[in-house]
């Protein structure tokens, strides 16, 4: 009880309640993950001795964070490690739910090793590029293969943006991003939390640069809608797929989503490649005779397909019935 006194002191007493609530998050996880420690629950303690050392003592959880959640999950890519907490610890948007979806995965899952990837690329500031290696995904080698102009295209739009009526839809380059893709809007089984169940495809999502996440930014710059387009293949040929808007709440949802389709028709229109919608959420999508949507293996052995809402190995079909007339 002494402890939750200080710790409801430091709450009280905190001018940045963002800060506090990464804190309390972080501390919540790893008192769960790591209960059975003696010495790490003692560390904890510790931690809230002195309640005017908020933020070293936040900033020492990190660290400790780092030493048994990122560390045994990186292998040998310590210093990468080390560099990224000192660039993240003030960052509460992205260390909070990057050391969630970390401990939830662990060291020996199936999608531990896509894990290492887009953690050293975050460290590495090589997250952009990493997306595109088309050596580690099959999807994108056929995708180059088949048509090198197109790949080049399409690689080419992450981090351009569209003014449609006013607000501003970009195709994000921004790790961040990605990775609260299903955290920051409601409704969404992306969520890091749901590590363990659907939000086991949210690391196709990060690192397969098939996917592209179409976003509209809050005045905070965090997502206030968003949706995925994806490259796929219909009969052999490059295609898109514009699945279903989420938004931080019903009415940014109503708001933005005919924004984001009409974004993603002028990059389907610069692309020359049909626009399929794998919702019927958007106003401008008409049915249409059911298509088969190709997807080829891309860096994670496990996608979450948003037309069935069901977690798919790869590579897959899935039946879009929607498409976008032309422009």
């Amino acid at each position: 009880s002494a402890h939750i006194e200080k710790l409801l002191a430091i709450i009280n007493s905190a001018e940045n309640k963002d800060q506090v609530n990464a804190y309390l998050h972080n501390l919540a996880n790893l008192i769960v993950k790591l209960s059975s420690s003696d010495s790490y629950i003692a560390h904890i303690n510790s931690l809230l001795e002195d309640s005017s050392e908020t933020l070293a003592a936040s900033q020492a959880l990190h660290e400790q964070i780092i030493g048994e959640i990122f560390l045994p999950i990186l292998g040998p890519f310590v210093d990468y490690n080390i560099e990224m907490i000192n660039s993240l610890k003030d960052s509460t948007r992205a260390i909070q739910a990057l050391c969630t979806y970390c401990s939830l995965i662990g060291t020996d899952h199936v999608l531990t090793p896509c894990l290492k990837d887009f953690v050293q690329s975050v460290a590495t500031k090589r997250f952009s590029d990493a997306r595109f290696e088309t050596e580690k995904n099959a999807h994108l080698a056929k995708f180059k293969t088949i048509n090198p102009e197109k790949f080049a295209d399409w690689k080419s739009l992450q981090g351009t943006h569209k003014m449609v009526e006013g607000a501003k839809v970009t195709i994000s380059d921004n790790w961040e991003d990605y990775l609260v893709m299903g955290t920051e809007v409601e409704n969404s089984c992306q969520h890091v939390e749901s590590a363990q169940r659907n939000g086991m495809g949210l690391l196709d999502s990060c690192m397969n640069g098939a996917n592209y996440l179409l976003v509209i930014h809050d005045g905070e710059g965090k997502i206030a809608t968003r949706a995925i387009l994806k490259q796929v293949f219909v009969n052999n040929a490059p295609a898109l797929v514009l699945f279903q808007p989420f938004a931080q709440n019903t009415f940014l949802k109503a708001q933005n989503k005919d924004e984001i389709a009409h974004a993603a028709r002028l990059y389907a229109q610069e692309l020359e490649m049909p626009l399929y919608g794998g919702s019927s959420q958007y106003d401008q999508s008409k049915p249409c005779v059911a298509v088969k949507a190709h997807c080829e293996t891309g860096r994670s052995p496990i996608i979450y397909e948003d037309v069935k809402h069901t977690l798919q190995a790869q590579p897959f079909d899935m039946e879009v019935r929607y498409q976008f007339p032309p422009l």
